[in-house]
């Protein structure tokens, strides 16, 4: 019975290397040449893994440039083969390409580079670029969006993952709110101790070199692997974003002006504060004197011996209160 599961679980969702239309029965197997890893797919194709032509033409359009049926994809700028035919780098850096990359570049079985860095690419990392054999991956300078999948963050030997027992994914792209020179980097490490957030070997991707490029914190950042800040108005911000803060010494000015003028308005208050209660006691002491000057000019008046004696008890009393 067609409407009946050939296995319970398909109710809930197809197969690896089956697809449907809803992701679940009736699951219907790929073709030779073609696989799906994934279990629901909702697709009515499989990829052909073993088309290396489709998944480039796919790569081409999704980036805004022409495929042209009668040139062999070996042929292509950009594109680069072993002596067996197979695709192995894909070098298109700085070439304006626009659009997003297709997750499909995963299945090509002997792609070992993949550089699009310094594009106007969007959209978001496809994990499916883990299951091709990728030691070198540059997405850095673009306009992607989210974070780098975990997936890419833990492939031993991308972008130098692995080395020393340590993953970061950073090594990928610095995440949305840094950046970088290179827009990449990983943990700095001394013995085995953390000394830094993110930082990258000179040259990215985990090579040698004595120099690190460290992943700044860049607030005005709203992409994955931001090259660069624009210095020119203060603020640390990707090329790819507009509006950017003044910061001196790392505090934004606005926050540095607040500060400052209430430091101002305190140190006026503890001013003004001391200065009347100067006054005050002045003004007391002023009193004080006027009246022990009084007393005196009475006493002096005093007629006899008793009339002296009891203006001293009065002029001493008062002192005492």
């Amino acid at each position: 019975d067609e409407q009946t599961p050939t296995h319970p679980c398909h109710a809930i969702a197809c197969p690896s290397n089956t697809i449907s239309p809803d992701g679940m029965h009736p699951c219907t197997p790929c073709p030779p040449s073609s696989s799906n890893p994934y279990l629901g797919r909702h697709s009515g194709t499989c990829i052909a893994t073993d088309d290396q032509t489709s998944i480039i033409r796919h790569f081409l359009e999704s980036v805004g440039r022409e495929y042209d049926p009668s040139v062999q994809i070996c042929h292509y700028v950009g594109v680069s083969c072993d002596g067996h035919g197979n695709v192995v780098q894909l070098a298109f850096r700085g070439m304006g390409l626009r659009g997003t990359v297709p997750p499909e570049l995963g299945f090509l079985r002997f792609l070992k580079v993949l550089d699009v860095a310094e594009n106007e690419l969007e959209g978001f990392i496809p994990g499916d670029l883990k299951f091709a054999p990728l030691e070198r991956l540059d997405v850095t300078g673009n306009r992607f969006l989210g974070i780098v999948p975990e997936s890419l963050c833990y492939k031993a030997g991308l972008n130098g993952n692995g080395r020393d027992g340590e993953f970061n994914c950073a090594h990928i792209a610095c995440p949305i709110g840094f950046f970088s020179p290179t827009g990449k980097g990983s943990v700095v490490s001394d013995g085995g101790h953390s000394i830094g957030t993110f930082a990258t070997a000179a040259g990215g991707g985990g090579g040698g070199g004595d120099d690190f490029n460290v992943c700044l914190p860049c607030p005005s950042s709203k992409y994955i692997g931001s090259h660069t800040c624009d210095h020119s108005v203060g603020a640390l911000s990707s090329r790819a974003t507009g509006n950017s803060e003044v910061r001196i010494a790392g505090m934004p000015v606005t926050m540095l002006v607040f500060v400052c003028t209430i430091s101002i308005l305190l140190l006026a208050g503890l001013i003004f504060s001391g200065l009347t209660y100067y006054d005050e006691m002045r003004i007391k002491e002023d009193q004080r004197i006027k009246g022990i000057e009084a007393w005196e000019f009475e006493v002096d008046g005093a007629d006899d011996e008793e009339e002296y004696d009891e203006k001293i008890g009065i002029r001493e009393a008062g002192k005492l209160t």
